[in-house]
């Protein structure tokens, strides 16, 4: 993106301003403004995207960055399932989100409920696929 297409002063009248924003307009500025996706083309974490943003600027934000980064780094070295160093790095910092989510499980119900089964299913699906 441009630097010049980032920073543009427009003038709305008052009914522009007020008009509602339609779906087709919303894409386009997506299309054109936003960060690509939870992923970033060569594979990393996209941490602008806001997917991922609100969960790292939530009440368990350190965690999630924590978590993320490692999940990362984890998942992206060629013998990571049998590196017992990073698999404890790992589990350990997933243990630490699961006790700061359970601090606030109305702000994070939909993660909790699947948050149990998801680190053996991490785990096995690096295996399967020899990472």
């Amino acid at each position: 993106m441009d630097v010049s297409d980032r920073h543009r002063i427009l003038n709305l009248t008052r009914e522009e301003a007020s008009s509602p924003l339609g779906l087709e307009d919303y894409y386009d500025m997506d299309k054109k403004f936003a960060k690509p996706g939870f992923k970033t083309r060569d594979g990393q974490f996209n941490w602008s995207c806001s997917c991922v943003a609100s969960y790292i600027t939530s009440p368990c934000g350190f965690y999630f960055r924590k978590f993320l980064s490692n999940m990362d780094r984890f998942m992206n070295t060629e013998d990571s399932i049998n590196d017992k160093e990073a698999k404890q790095v790992f589990e350990k910092c997933y243990s630490e989100l699961g006790d700061c989510m359970r601090k606030y499980p109305k702000y994070y119900r939909p993660i909790l409920e699947q948050f149990e089964e998801s680190l053996s299913d991490v785990l096995r699906e690096s295996m399967e696929t020899g990472k």
